[in-house]
């Protein structure tokens, strides 16, 4: 009993004395610790769109234009030519600003003569005689006819009098229309709306 009481006084001595005898200065202030940054969060819902505004008043509409022609297709007045004669032949040569360079190269001239009340396209035996020819032939800004009798024996009838028209016909229509019989004057007016 003796070595008990003995254990519990050396152990109420050393409780009872060492918080002086280990009990120190106060120690300097330690380095801030460093790890790495957490992952960023994930992005929020995207907001509501605004309303739409109101719409504006409509405008006024503007006035119509004026019919214009056709730009595709040119036609002539009615002319009566001007005729010499080389050989037994008869024939004209015209200055048209009508025969474009684009006519020439990928459109279409069409020449028609009126006898009484009749139209007929060139080249084409005569109206007025089964063995008369009358013919045509162009180039930019430029129409030649020509009226012979197709055994050449003889000089035909003179041609003055006759009333020709020029028709210009640009690529475009030709490929628009193309089941269209050119060489019909009355289908040709009225399908480019050409007016006497």
């Amino acid at each position: 009993m003796k070595k008990f009481l003995f254990s519990v006084f050396i152990i109420s001595l050393i409780f009872s004395s060492c918080g002086k005898i280990f009990e120190g200065p106060a120690g300097e202030k330690g380095d801030n610790g460093y790890g790495t940054n957490g992952e960023n969060g994930e992005n929020g819902t995207n907001g509501r769109n605004g309303t739409d505004g109101t719409d504006g008043t409509d405008g006024t509409d503007g006035t119509d234009g004026s019919d214009g022609k056709d730009a595709n297709v040119i036609g002539s007045g009615n002319f009566t030519p001007t005729w010499s004669t080389f050989g037994k032949q008869y024939y004209s040569n015209l200055t048209s600003s009508l025969i474009t360079q684009d006519i020439v190269d990928k459109g279409a001239v069409m020449v028609f003569m009126k006898v009484g009340s009749r139209w007929a396209a060139l080249p084409g035996t005569s109206i007025r005689n089964w063995n008369e020819v009358f013919n045509y032939s162009y180039s930019l800004n430029n129409l030649s006819l020509e009226c012979y009798n197709v055994d050449g024996a003889d000089f035909p009838a003179s041609p003055s009098g006759i009333v020709f028209r020029i028709v210009a016909i640009s690529a475009s229509n030709l490929v628009r229309y193309p089941d269209t019989d050119w060489k019909n004057y009355e289908q040709t007016c009225k399908l480019l709306k050409i007016y006497e």
